[in-house]
């Protein structure tokens, strides 16, 4: 019987390492899962930053042809105007864009970060748990058929209380 809590033991320890590396390879995928994610909507920062520019091209085209089809320079006074607001509007969209996209990089990079160390963690705690189980396994298996250790009879003179007469 003895032998088989030995042996249950150390498959414990097993377990306990097994699963410290099942634990990492779940935190080393959530980390490749964060940096795709990251990396999707950067690109979707850096597609809405083209389209800020191509409705910008448009809208300052359409404005040109407007000051010339009225018979005046579409290049210059109030059309200039008008295109100058139109670059410094667009332009602070399109740099938010691309600052948002940076950013949501930098943030997956660091999430996967996290995970992977949380990953090495487990691991680790796995296998300090797992030896340490197959430890006292290996203990429990070297002390079987050794003599049991003697228990100390203590004793503990009672107190002698007399009665009242």
């Amino acid at each position: 019987m003895e032998y088989v809590m030995i042996a249950s033991t150390v498959f414990s320890g097993i377990s306990q390492i097994q699963q410290g590396a099942a634990q990492k390879s779940a935190y080393q995928y959530q980390a490749k899962v964060a940096e795709a994610s990251a990396s999707r909507e950067s690109l979707n920062y850096e597609i809405r930053a083209t389209e800020t520019l191509k409705k910008l091209r448009s809208a300052n085209s359409a404005n040109v042809a407007r000051g010339f089809a009225g018979g005046v320079l579409g290049t210059e006074g109030s059309s200039l105007a008008i295109r100058d607001v139109n670059d410094r509007t667009a332009g602070v969209d399109y740099m938010r864009d691309l600052d948002n996209a940076a950013l949501s990089l930098t943030m997956g990079q660091s999430q996967a970060k996290q995970l992977t160390t949380a990953g090495d963690i487990a691991y680790s705690s796995g296998v300090m748990g797992g030896i340490g189980t197959i430890g006292t396994g290996l203990y429990k298996y070297s002390t079987i058929g050794s003599a049991p250790t003697a228990k100390t009879a203590s004793y503990t003179p009672s107190l002698l209380v007399s009665k009242p007469a």
